[in-house]
């Protein structure tokens, strides 16, 4: 989902669902303008080259084919081979860490799976929202509602996942109370006798 400029930069990022809404926001939503942004990334890495007419093609969500298709290779590859060194550089390369969520986190997979998979997602959003928020070591009101909204369901997943956990271990932990109450009778009766 593509939000608005304000809204992205303001704590309720994007949430890109394709390659094309990803470009787009990237660029559009950047904290500078296209033509600052081309400058930088030429000035950052000597072997890409950009002009802010490329970025203005790469940002329109609506053009079929704009040199993406090295990007689309590079997901497609990622995904039929099952391995996520493209993506482990890429984050690298920015300061963080690629982590897997658990496989099979589709409609039939199990419910510890979804709800690892739902407390790492919201865990990652919340670290994203303090790394977005302690970036310029100045906290704005808006980035503080952010971490805090994506603080208390990261908090949240968590704890469904503890309470789905301690829902699994009782009816365990009755059956063991069941069972030793009988043997605890038994010896208070002969401690009686």
């Amino acid at each position: 989902m593509i939000r608005s400029r304000k809204d992205c930069l303001g704590g309720r990022a994007c949430e890109p669902a394709t390659i094309a809404e990803a470009l787009h926001c990237l660029i559009e939503h950047s904290a500078l303008d296209v033509a600052a942004l081309a400058m930088a990334v030429n000035a950052h890495d000597d072997d890409v080259h950009v002009s802010r007419a490329y970025l203005y093609e790469l940002a329109n969500p609506h053009r079929p084919d704009r040199g993406i298709r090295t990007l689309a290779v590079a997901a497609a590859l990622t995904t039929v081979t099952r391995r996520a060194v493209l993506l482990q550089f890429l984050c690298r390369a920015q300061g963080g860490a690629f982590v897997q969520l658990p496989a099979g986190v589709d409609a039939g997979a199990s419910d510890e799976a979804r709800l690892a998979a739902d407390a790492l997602r919201e865990f990652s959003q919340a670290m994203e929202a303090f790394a977005d928020g302690a970036a310029d070591r100045s906290w704005s009101p808006d980035e503080v509602a952010r971490l805090e909204r994506e603080g208390h369901e990261a908090i949240e997943a968590v704890l469904r996942a503890v309470a789905h956990a301690r829902r699994r271990a009782l009816p365990a932990r009755a059956a063991g109370m069941v069972k030793a109450a009988p043997a605890r009778a038994a010896a208070q009766q002969q401690g009686t006798r």
